[in-house]
Parts: C-alpha cells; sequence; structure tokens
C-alpha cells in the first residue's frame, strides 16, 4: 500500500516532505533579495555606459592623451569601447544568472 501512495505522489511532493528540503527552502526563501541585488546590479551595469557617457569624445582630455601616450597605451576610445563592452556583458551576465537562481 505504501508503494502506490509513493507512486500517486509527485516528485515535488516527495521531495518537499523531508524536513531537510523544507529547511533548503525555507533558506532560500530568506535569500531571495541576494538574486534581486544581483539583478539591480546587473541593471546598473547595462545603463552606466549610457549614463556616464563612456563614449563621449569630450571627456577624454589633454592629460589622458599625455599619459596614454607616455605609457603606450591604446587609444582612449579603445579603451572606453572595452569598458562599456565589459559593462554590457557582465551586466546581461548578472541579470541571467540572478533570474535563474530565483527558480527554486
Amino acid at each position: 500500500m505504501n508503494d502506490a501512495s509513493d507512486r500517486s505522489q509527485p516528485a515535488t511532493a516527495k521531495r518537499m516532505s523531508d524536513p531537510h528540503m523544507q529547511h533548503m527552502y525555507a533558506e532560500h526563501l530568506n535569500m531571495l533579495w541576494t538574486q534581486f541585488a544581483l539583478i539591480a546590479l546587473g541593471a546598473w551595469l547595462l545603463a552606466s555606459p549610457a549614463m556616464l557617457g563612456y563614449l563621449d569624445p569630450g571627456s577624454f582630455g589633454p592629460q589622458v592623451a599625455r599619459v596614454t601616450a607616455e605609457r603606450n597605451l591604446a587609444p582612449p576610445e579603445l579603451r572606453a569601447h572595452a569598458m562599456m563592452t565589459s559593462d554590457l556583458c557582465a551586466g546581461a551576465l548578472l541579470i541571467l544568472f540572478g533570474s535563474l537562481a530565483l527558480w527554486w
């Protein structure tokens, strides 16, 4: 009789009847704020290139050109573009993984 009742219960119900799994689920619910914080950080990273004007030509002053030449660095426009790409990719990944972590 017990085997028949075990087969009729969905796998999720069997798993959640275990006290350890109930505790794990309660802890998951207590820590949901971290996933929302990750999603918010990802949204900020996606918006930051436009808000901070990474590609604004007026943001590179003569000091930047001097330091770039002294240190034999890549042009400021290229470095700004690389930083913008990095921020956009990191923001998208944070939103993706934060959203995936919300699912139990």
